[in-house]
């Protein structure tokens, strides 16, 4: 009995885990109130904890929503759902165990190879460190690899919380210089980009990015229409 109540508790502290992870990372993608650097706190605390189970489960629930979307896209495109749940679960796995064994900041400079890959958590390094770019990028993989070398729980916590301080000031400094009588934030805009042709999806996108302004965002609608209907998908 002792076992068995022992095997309980800590599936349950799994689950709890897995569902802390689901909740942030949602609340933080698709909650516009919500910081968006919420739906990295999971990683945050798996960092922080520096044990693969729990990284696991804390990896996973980060990527369940990744996993949800990718899931959707594919039935809106017409694919089999018997086939569909393999083809996004095979992944999620597959990338849980990966970040569990080689580490956060280690696997995510891999995934940065990986062309169009929406889900990286380094997307985090613009809410870390605003404004700087690939430096930032590059600034924050190497100091979660150096925090995932360290063996002190603690001391990996109060080096991510002093590094997310540090992050935040510039772009403070840089917000209390500006007028207070800042216009209101324009609202979406379309832009016809059915004139621009180009051999590789990547020069399409080179193409598009000069028609925005910086600080702008693209909103594509990969996973709505049919891959067959070319007209929408050049138009959208």
């Amino acid at each position: 009995m002792w076992r068995l109540n022992r095997s309980l508790n800590f599936f349950a502290a799994q689950l709890g885990y897995l569902t802390l992870s689901v909740v942030l990372t949602g609340l933080g993608f698709f909650v516009e109130q919500v910081p968006f650097a919420i739906a990295y706190i999971p990683l945050a605390i798996a960092t922080c904890l520096g044990r693969r189970t729990q990284t696991f489960w804390l990896i996973s629930g980060h990527f369940f929503w990744v996993a949800v979307i990718s899931g959707w896209g594919l039935h809106q495109l017409g694919y089999n759902p018997v086939l569909i749940i393999p083809a996004v679960l095979g992944p999620l796995m597959f990338m849980s165990l990966g970040m569990t064994w080689m580490g956060i900041g280690l696997s995510s400079g891999f995934l940065c190879l990986i062309p169009f890959f929406p889900a990286n958590p380094l997307l985090v390094s613009g809410a870390v460190f605003p404004s700087f770019g690939l430096w930032g990028i590059a600034t924050l993989l190497l100091i979660v690899i150096g925090v995932e070398a360290l063996r002190v729980p603690l001391a990996r916590l109060c080096i991510l919380v002093s590094v997310l301080i540090a992050g935040q000031i510039p772009s403070v400094l840089a917000w209390n210089e500006q007028p207070q009588n800042v216009g209101q934030t324009k609202q979406y805009v379309e832009i016809d980009i059915s004139s621009h042709k180009a051999i590789t999806r990547s020069g399409h996108w080179a193409q598009i990015t000069t028609l925005i302004e910086d600080g702008s965002t693209v909103i594509f609608g990969e996973n709505v229409f049919d891959h067959t209907d070319m007209s929408m998908i050049v138009q959208k």
